[in-house]
This record gives C-alpha cells, structure tokens and sequence, in this order.
C-alpha cells in the first residue's frame, strides 16, 4: 500500500504547475473584418486563424509583458468596435496522467538474459522463430514476433481486463490499422525509437514548445509521448512489444513539454485534422481533488468544430485519459478536457479488470481499458533512457496508458471502418465494451439499445474484437437532435447541510424546447449540466440528475475541496444516459451536503440533452 501511496504522490506532483503571459492575443472579430487590417490597426502582427476562421491570431511587435505596454493593446482592442472579444494568452503547465515507469536496460535481449537465464532465453528464442515462420505461412492469422510480446497480458491472453487486440487482428489483415494516422498530444516523441520508426509520419507531426517544426523529438527527460505512442502503435517487428493498432502511423505534436497556452492547445487539437483521424491526450489538470479548470475557449470551440467537420467530415476523435486522482477523491467531471462532452474519457481498469485504485469515477466517463493498479502487471511499451538510448518498460500506467491504447483501438476500427463518425463509435462502444466486476451495484440495467453504465467504468472494458465485429453491418446513426431548458434562473438558497432542491422537467414540454420541434429524443446520446452557483466550498455540493427512467448521473458529490464554486459557472456532461429514452421527466438534484457553516445558492441551470 505504501508503495501505491507514493506512485499516486509522485502523479500527482509529476509537473509543477507554472503561468506566463505570452506575446500572443486571441481575438474574435466582426464578420467580414479583415484581419491582416486589423493587425496594422492594433500595431500587432497578423499570426494566424483558428476554428474555420473565428477567431484570429495577433503577436505583439514587442516582446515586453509589463501592464503599461499590455495594457494600452488591451485599451485599443476593447475600444475597436471590429473586435467582439480578445484575450491575453496565459500559458500554464498541464499535468501528464501516468505513473513513473521503470526502463528495462538499453538492449531487450539483454533484459531478457538477465531474467530468465541462457535457458530460458534460449526458450523465448525458439518460440520468436516459430511464431515468425507462421507469420509468413499464414493469410490472415498474426503473429507478432516482438520479444515482450508474451508479456503484454492487456492484448491477449487469460486476463479479464484484456481488450481481445490479438483476436482481431487474426481476422484480417485489414484489421491492423491500414495506415490510419494516429496523433499523441504529449511532450515529445522519440521518432528514432526502432519501434516507433517504421509507422513515424513527421509530415503529420509538429513541435508546438520549441522550432515550430516537423520534429517532435523530446529531452532526455520527456519519455511519456513515446511510451503513450507505443502503447497506440508500436510496429510489429523484433524490439519491445506491439502498440493495439501496430500497423497505423503515428504522429507527434509536441505541446506540454512546457506551459502551454489555449491559442497553443487549440493549434495543437486542430493540426491537420483532414489528415488525422485521432488525437490521444494523456493530460490535463492537476488530479488533486482541489482544482476545476477547463481548456480554454477557443480550445473548447476548436474541439467541437473539429468532431463536427474534421476527417473531411465525418468528425476527429479525441481520446483523453480520465484522471489519476481517485486516491485523491477526485472526479473526471471537475476536470474541463475529459469531462468535454465531444471527447471519449477513459479510465483504468487492472490486471485483474478492477477499477485501478488511482482511476477516477466520473458520469462522463466513456470506456476503460487495462493499465497499471496489480504489482507486477504494469503496460509493456516504448521507452528511451536518459542518454536518449531506445529502450522498453513494462511498468508504464496510469489512465496515461490507458488513453492511448483506446485511441490504438479506434485506430483499428476506423482503419478498417472509416465512415463511422464520433457518434457511432461511442454507440459501438457502449454497445460492445465488456462488463467487468458485473455485481457492483452502480451497473445500469442494460436499456433497448444494449447499454450498460458504471461511474467507474464508463460502458466497461474496450474490447477489439466486438467492437470491430458489430462495426460490420453498423448503420451510422440518424442527424442529431439538441433538446434545451435554455439558462433558467434559480435563486435558490442553500442553507448549511440542507439537503437537495429538486427541479423536474418534462421532456418534450414548455421547459425544454427541441430543435426538431415537439418531437423530443427517443434515443439520448449525451447530456450537459450548466450551473451557477455562489457557494465558498464547492466541496459541499451534491449534484444528480435523472433521467426518465430514473438513471441517476452523479455529478458532483461532496469532498475536501474548500474552495469557492467557478464565477463562470460550470459544464457537466454524462455519458450514463447513452441509449435512454429521453423523453419523459428528468429530475436534477442540488444541494449542500457537508455541515460547516458555509452556505451557498443555485443561481441559474441549464439542461441540454443530445440524441436522435
């Protein structure tokens, strides 16, 4: 125990987090405004556009940051009637999600040599030239020949956690990944990497902390990229192990190897996305049961924008890691990237396909998939040592490994599956994961459309094999339909410890208006939750909503946060609702659950629920 106590210590304190003001200024200008003209009229030069030309880029000519030089651009651009909105960008450290793993020598051969003897490699020689002459006799049957293969318990093999990856890839061929380009959003990725060269495509790659190049090679001290882009899609060959999708190509955007600004995030997240079909992100906020922060706004727009037309239209994935702070008591729904409702979260389950002790719960958790949490069982996968030598580990972990080998998984599907949009994959997803620790009370009963939902395993553990089997005759699913209370003022005073206020609201009715009209949605995709609330410990707020048939989504439940709720109000988002008849009455529950003189007030709510 002491030994996970201080994993979960060295997570959470990974990164130190750090701001800084920038040089460059996002803004939003009047429509048909010309931007290079509104950057000679503000002294600034012209950078750039973001979200199909929404917003715009400008840099100052001056490198200085002082309020006086600052300040005066802040005065010309809130007094320009042809800029609707601007910000100074901040950068600050994002967090990466994974434990600290440990590397396995410089050469696999003599790792192997040193565990299991002459003999015993003498063995796993044997057994690498006779999987390999079965590989070039056999049509469809793979057989990898990498030398930890056997070791990679979360592909194959007797453990329940597995996501079936070897079964699928029997199949066919075609269901290796077909070249389907898979981004890491990370800190670096060490291109050289025998196991990662062969699928490397630099021209999808970028350098968003240093040359602005197509070179997103690390320092000695940035390992996590490439150990998340082995887990996705590390080559079939004689090094290492395997990624899930071994024959997809990899790219690396090197963003939060430094502070990283929502101009930063959102170039990142928006970078080729005709091209790229995933981008895997195994990073985010501070998990410390203590800190609510979101991706900015544009950042926020480009995601949407991007899931919407990306991949010449039919949507970029976005896969983020869930959160390593559930011995913190902390919750996928308080962190803004994961809990974005265009993103699939993902958790961590073990060896054992239990909830890993560091995995967070959370209602907008999508899927999980097996990482560290059972000593000895942790993610073979790409490494490199601290003289930048190529190297392996098998104790990569956290919801940071996780991540990757969902966004490998998907790599797999659409490879072969290229149609299915964002929409489609999570209803695949939800219809196909394997249900695992099925006596836990939080399971939801499985609805009409074969669904099923847990707090601390989204719709379960990802599994290749069915979820590439159900895609064969899968009908993309009808146009979506947004159903809306719009913001509705509350005003409601919450006394210390008072128990919950419940709001009711009927589904078609005079309270939620549909864009489809009175038709409603049969068929829920996902629902947000917006609250203001003024309240001096946030910790002290429960927050459920229910569904018609009395699904319960627990948004926000009480912990040791002691600081005050956001002035901005906050976005919750669920993904326990997916498959539901939405129509009928849905309750939404908030109240003041902890006892310690601190009250609070719901101000306003808005309830929008996704669906056909």
């Amino acid at each position: 125990m002491l030994v996970l106590l201080l994993l979960a210590l060295v997570s959470a304190c990974s990164a130190v987090v750090s701001n800084h003001t920038t040089d460059i200024w996002l803004a939003e200008l009047a429509p048909g405004t010309n931007p290079h003209l509104a950057a000679e009229r503000l002294g600034m030069s012209y950078v750039g556009s973001l979200v199909g030309g929404r917003y715009h880029a400008f840099r100052q000519k001056l490198a200085r940051q002082d309020s006086i030089y600052t300040g005066s651009i802040a005065r010309m651009m809130s007094s320009d009637r042809l800029v609707t909105w601007y910000e100074h960008q901040v950068a600050r450290q994002q967090v990466k999600k994974n434990m600290v793993p440990n590397t396995l020598g410089d050469r696999v051969d003599g790792y192997l040599r040193k565990r299991y003897g002459k003999r015993g490699m003498a063995l796993v020689e044997e057994r690498m030239a006779r999987m390999h002459q079965a590989r070039i006799t056999s049509t469809n049957a793979f057989f990898p020949v990498d030398p930890l293969f056997y070791m990679q318990w979360h592909l194959k093999g007797t453990s329940p956690a597995n996501v079936r990856a070897s079964e699928t890839w029997d199949r066919h061929e075609s269901y290796r990944g077909n070249g389907f380009n898979i981004a890491i959003v990370d800190d670096g990725l060490d291109k050289t990497h025998p196991d990662i060269a062969p699928n490397f495509d630099p021209m999808m790659s970028w350098d968003f902390n240093g040359d602005q190049e197509h070179d997103p090679t690390p320092n000695n001290k940035d390992t996590h990229g490439t150990a998340a882009a082995g887990v996705a899609a590390a080559d079939s060959n004689n090094v290492c192990g395997l990624g899930a999708c071994p024959e997809c190509k990899v790219s690396g955007l090197r963003l939060i190897a430094g502070p990283s600004s929502d101009y930063m995030e959102a170039s990142a997240l928006s970078y080729m996305t005709d091209m790229i079909g995933i981008f895997s992100n195994s990073w985010g906020p501070v998990d410390d049961g203590r800190t609510m922060a979101v991706p900015g706004r544009v950042t926020r727009d480009a995601i949407a924008h991007n899931v919407a037309r990306g991949r010449r239209g039919r949507g970029t994935i976005y896969v983020w890691a869930a959160g390593n702070g559930g011995a913190n008591a902390d919750n996928g729904n308080y962190d803004g990237y994961a809990n974005n409702r265009h993103v699939i979260a993902v958790g961590a389950v073990d060896y054992h396909g239990k909830k890993s002790y560091y995995s967070e719960p959370c209602a907008c958790l999508t899927v999980s998939a097996p990482s560290s949490g059972t000593a000895g069982k942790g993610i073979v996968t790409t490494y490199f040592d601290t003289g930048m030598h190529p190297t392996c580990t098998d104790s990569f972990g956290g919801t940071s490994s996780a991540a990757p080998l969902v966004a490998g998984a998907l790599g797999v599907l659409l490879g072969k599956f290229p149609d299915l949009t964002k929409r489609d994959i999570v209803m695949l997803l939800g219809r196909t994961s394997t249900i695992t620790e099925e006596t836990d009370a939080d399971w939801t009963p499985r609805n009409a459309m074969g669904v099923r939902h847990n707090h601390k395993y989204g719709y379960g553990i990802v599994n290749m094999f069915e979820l590439t089997r159900e895609a064969v005759l899968w009908q993309r699913l009808p146009p979506q339909v947004t159903c809306t209370t719009g913001k509705r003022n509350v005003n409601y005073f919450m006394a210390d410890a008072s128990g919950e206020f419940t709001i009711n609201m009927g589904l078609p009715s005079n309270i939620i208006s549909c864009d489809n009209g009175s038709g409603g949605i049969s068929v829920v995709e996902s629902v947000e939750l917006q609250l203001w609330v003024q309240h001096g410990s946030r910790g002290d707020l429960q927050v459920t909503l229910k569904d018609p048939a009395r699904v319960a989504s627990y948004m926000h439940v009480p912990h040791a946060d002691r600081s005050s709720y956001p002035d901005e109000g906050w976005t919750y988002s669920s993904a326990r609702h997916l498959g539901q008849n939405g129509k009928g009455v849905w309750t939404l529950s908030v109240g003041d659950a902890t006892r310690n003189g601190i009250s609070g007030r719901l101000l306003a709510f808005q309830l929008n629920v996704y669906g056909y």
